[in-house]
């Protein structure tokens, strides 16, 4: 069999490895085809009968109409620096963030667009000394290669906080973190390797509710 799943980039380190590795090992035959990309790019493949499944969030309210959600957990954000950066050795101001370079993920995106409303609420611009991408790599490259500032999901850099690379700033700035979930196409039953996945990912979701798992 084959299975087609998209994902957002905070469900690849942390819901994904998991489901996958259980799936493979009740059958081992089965091919499965992983495509990263943010929830708007995903939906409209799922649309487009060109995945099976997605890990994503709702991007407009017109996909309420053509898909199911069934929530895996939320997705906190955190605004980080790498740990030589001026920011990450005292207290930091608004006024501070406005003051060296970001990495924002690109214009039309939903992230971006919850970003400039964040930007917004604590009454400062969008930066304009930027570097706009999509890649994780790319974001964690830069982090460590410069002075540059990024909000980025806390699953994706959690170990890098960790080890001590990079440095959360505690800044009234703010991403609220918003539930990512199972997304399939409404009336289309789910049978085979994608009921099965779904399942596996449902019961992931469960044990890490109830602390069973971290």
């Amino acid at each position: 069999g084959h299975l087609k799943i998209g994902a957002i980039f905070a469900a690849t380190s942390v819901v994904l490895p998991e489901a996958i590795a259980l799936i493979k090992a009740r059958s081992p035959l089965l091919s499965i085809e992983v495509v990263e990309q943010s929830s708007d790019h995903l939906l409209a493949m799922l649309e487009q009968n060109k995945l099976d499944l997605i890990i994503g969030r709702f991007t407009d309210e017109r996909f309420a109409q053509l898909f199911d959600f069934q929530p895996l957990g939320p997705e906190p954000f955190c605004l980080v620096v790498n740990h030589r950066h001026p920011l990450a050795q005292g207290p930091v101001s608004l006024a501070d963030l406005s003051q060296w370079p970001w990495v924002l993920y690109p214009v039309g995106t939903p992230i971006r667009a919850r970003m400039e409303a964040a930007f917004a609420a604590v009454g400062l611009a969008t930066p304009a000394n930027t570097v706009d991408t999509i890649s994780m790599p790319t974001f964690l490259q830069l982090l460590q290669s410069g002075p540059m500032i990024a909000m980025l999901p806390e699953s994706m850099v959690s170990a890098h906080l960790h080890n001590g690379l990079l440095k959360a700033l505690d800044t009234p700035l703010q991403l609220a973190p918003l539930d990512y979930g199972i997304l399939t196409r409404k009336n289309e039953r789910l049978t085979g390797p994608t009921r099965e996945f779904a399942e596996i990912l449902l019961e992931f979701a469960r044990q890490r509710r109830n602390g069973e798992i971290a």
